[in-house]
């Protein structure tokens, strides 16, 4: 792998400067208030917002029009989200997108590295930890504006990996089926979505 001209690494690391400060604007752990509103909990913990200032957005009830829904809502507010194939555990904080395999439901926790940071739910089936193979999909929120924090998280990821580093998790491949097709699409992995949805297609 190339080695990064130094002016594009110092961009790169202030721009991971200032995700991992807006992402650490409040310890504060929000938690959610119905069955299905994970991803309000999650965004309002990691953004320091009240729940209440976050949309009512439902996985349940809006699940066609998830991740569209959210992506406008933040975007009014100057932010956008990212997806990666890889988990990103060399951030303070990242949200992970989390399952148990096929046909599981999925869940929104914030991550710390590589440990547990928020579970928003509350009860016996809270998490206590996530390991590497539960991980679906990583996300991380920054500004709008600004496309280099996300292309500094790549970098650093890639070098990560080159390098064989425990903090960097490549998420599992996902079996043939339309939630598969639809993960990758997620990740942003649109070439493996398309090929998964051929084979579908053939079966």
């Amino acid at each position: 792998m190339p080695i990064p001209d130094m002016a594009a690494h110092g961009r790169a690391r202030r721009s991971a400067r200032q995700v991992t400060t807006l992402a650490a604007r409040s310890a504060e752990r929000v938690h959610q208030r119905g069955p299905c509103d994970c991803m309000r909990a999650v965004v309002a913990s990691y953004l320091g917002v009240p729940y209440e200032a976050t949309p009512q957005i439902s996985g349940l009830a809006d699940s066609a029009t998830f991740w569209s829904d959210w992506s406008r809502w933040l975007r009014r507010r100057g932010y956008t989200f990212a997806t990666y194939d890889y988990a990103p555990g060399h951030l303070r904080r990242w949200i992970a997108i989390v399952g148990r395999g096929y046909g599981a439901p999925l869940h929104a926790v914030v991550m710390s590295g590589t440990e547990l940071f928020h579970d928003p739910m509350l009860g016996p089936d809270r998490l206590q930890r996530v390991e590497r193979g539960d991980v679906m999909c990583a996300i991380v929120i920054g500004p709008i504006g600004d496309t280099e924090w996300t292309d500094a998280i790549t970098r650093q990821m890639s070098v990560a990996v080159s390098h064989g580093s425990p903090l960097v998790w490549c998420l599992e491949r996902l079996m043939d089926s339309q939630w598969g097709v639809g993960m990758y699409r997620l990740r942003g992995q649109l070439s493996e979505a398309e090929e998964m949805q051929r084979r579908l297609g053939y079966q």
